[in-house]
């Protein structure tokens, strides 16, 4: 079953994921990507100065948010297990050197994000199987832009 864009106008996440679980065959996976918000690393900004405000609250785009814990309890809470969990896309690391803190200088997102494509691209080329791996221990950690979540419904 593909979702495709329903979530774009869902306006409560628990509702969505219980319809989900009552659609899916016993057993059957779901895989939900979502934006990273509110995981340790912002919070380690925001704490630090690193960055001067929450840039990553977003009302008129995001209408919920979800970090790791928050991610798979709520996928629990509609009676699904996490079976893996990564997280991807570095580009908040780019925060931590002055000169490309896009959060507080938006004129270095543009050169921040092909970056970040080019080091993605490096470690695809190196080992796509230790990219995913790489991906893994980024999930564990709640680390990197967007979660990426597989769920097996719980029967």
């Amino acid at each position: 079953m593909h979702m495709g864009n329903v979530l774009e106008h869902v306006t409560d996440p628990l509702a969505l994921l219980l319809q989900a679980h009552t659609l899916l065959a016993d057993g059957g996976v779901a895989v939900i990507k979502v934006p990273n918000d509110f995981s340790y690393l912002q919070e380690h900004f925001y704490n630090h100065g690193i960055v001067k405000k929450p840039h990553w609250v977003a009302p008129l785009d995001h209408i919920s948010y979800f970090n790791r814990d928050g991610l798979i309890n709520i996928c629990k809470a509609a009676g699904f297990e996490c079976v893996d969990f990564l997280c991807d896309q570095l580009i908040e690391l780019f925060a931590l050197n002055p000169i490309t803190n896009y959060f507080e200088d938006k004129s270095t997102g543009k050169s921040c994000h092909l970056a970040r494509i080019e080091m993605e691209n490096i470690f695809h080329a190196i080992s796509p199987h230790k990219t995913i791996e790489l991906y893994r221990i980024l999930g564990d950690l709640g680390i990197g832009r967007e979660l990426i979540g597989v769920f097996k419904k719980e029967v």
